[in-house]
């Protein structure tokens, strides 16, 4: 099931309001937005050819690199007549290097999102614990139950984690329609072999079904640019 079907099929078979989190106690009493999870900051210098990044900057402390890429080629997007910001077959990505953890940052606010509306006499969003898609170990369905003075965030979204073995975030992804209408799902994770490497990469929903052919490609491509 895709990811915007899947929001659509929980709202009608009514969802509970929220879901008590394994740990929630223990995850509000741990205090602070900093993650438990150690980040490697070692600064990696990556040669991204110009043509690739629209914007890039490195220094011995390391950087970052943001493009817009063609998938399945892997090459520069380009200007394409009539494509929309999030139309079959393009890209987003970003590399950053020398930097906290942006994965370990982000599953950590929503382990404590999770906890806190869990603890909430009248909760503000719904975490709903779904069946996990292949390659993630936990997946979510979260439900915005009061309306947002400015609609910042979508009102629903589909949430998913690879944890490792040690309890630390190995990938996070979320997928949900953005303003206008466009649907779309972005993923956090690192290099494959060099985990100082730190990739956010953006994709129409439609493409969910090839995630794992996106990632491999993606790790492919920043890797040859070590």
């Amino acid at each position: 099931m895709r990811p915007v079907e899947a929001i659509r099929a929980a709202a009608r078979q009514g969802a509970v309001l929220a879901v008590l989190a394994c740990g929630a106690t223990a995850v509000l009493a741990q205090g602070g937005f900093a993650s438990p999870w150690p980040d490697d900051t070692t600064p990696v210098r990556l040669r991204v050819p110009s043509d690739y990044a629209q914007l890039q900057g490195w220094s011995a402390a390391g950087g970052s690199a943001t493009m817009n890429l063609h998938y399945p080629s892997m090459r520069p997007w380009g200007v394409v007549a009539g494509c929309r910001e999030w139309c079959e077959g393009k890209l987003l990505l970003v590399v950053r290097t020398g930097e906290r953890s942006e994965l370990n940052r982000e599953v950590w606010s929503l382990r404590r999102a999770i906890a806190r509306e869990a603890a909430a006499a009248s909760p503000t969003t719904a975490y709903t614990a779904r069946p996990p898609p292949a390659g993630y170990t936990e997946a979510w369905e979260e439900r915005r139950l009061t309306p947002q003075a400015m609609p910042l965030l979508p009102e629903q979204r589909m949430l998913y984690l690879r944890i490792g073995p040690d309890g630390a975030p190995q990938e996070y992804a979320q997928c949900a329609a953005a303003a206008g209408g466009a649907a779309r799902c972005d993923t956090m994770t690192v290099l494959e072999g060099a985990p100082a490497v730190q990739l956010k990469y953006s994709f129409a929903a439609p493409h969910w079904a090839e995630r794992d052919a996106i990632r491999a490609a993606i790790m492919r491509l920043v890797r040859g640019w070590l």
